[in-house]
């Protein structure tokens, strides 16, 4: 399963709250990389599977990126910008093309967390 939310939602700060999150979020990617790699792959070509997906991992991603983006103050166009920069630092393939690249999660979670930042007003 996915890291539970509640290790980091309570975290007043969104930077730091940001990093535990990105934190837990890569760990769990290095546990299941194989398996939702071939999972992703299936996805394009099976329905179930993509429906699966938006249910499941997909909506969680989704409440992670609402609970991250709260707190940093954006509105209007730095909110969508802001929500960008936290759904790319989120996704599986960033994850993947950072890792592929040898970086270790700290320093992963360092790339992505900086980029969010560049992208807050």
């Amino acid at each position: 399963p996915p890291p539970d939310p509640g290790a980091w939602a309570a975290e007043p700060d969104p930077e730091v709250r940001l990093q535990a999150a990105l934190d837990a979020i890569y760990g769990w990617y290095e546990r299941v990389e194989p398996m939702l790699t071939a999972v992703l792959r299936d996805a394009e070509t099976m329905p179930i599977i993509a429906e699966i997906q938006r249910q499941g991992r997909l909506a969680y991603l989704a409440a992670v990126e609402d609970m991250l983006a709260a707190g940093w103050g954006a509105r209007g166009k730095a909110a969508r910008r802001l929500r960008g920069a936290i759904g790319l630092a989120l996704d599986f393939h960033a994850w993947r093309g950072l890792h592929e690249r040898g970086l270790d999660r700290a320093d992963a979670v360092a790339v992505t967390a900086s980029a969010v930042r560049a992208s807050a007003p």
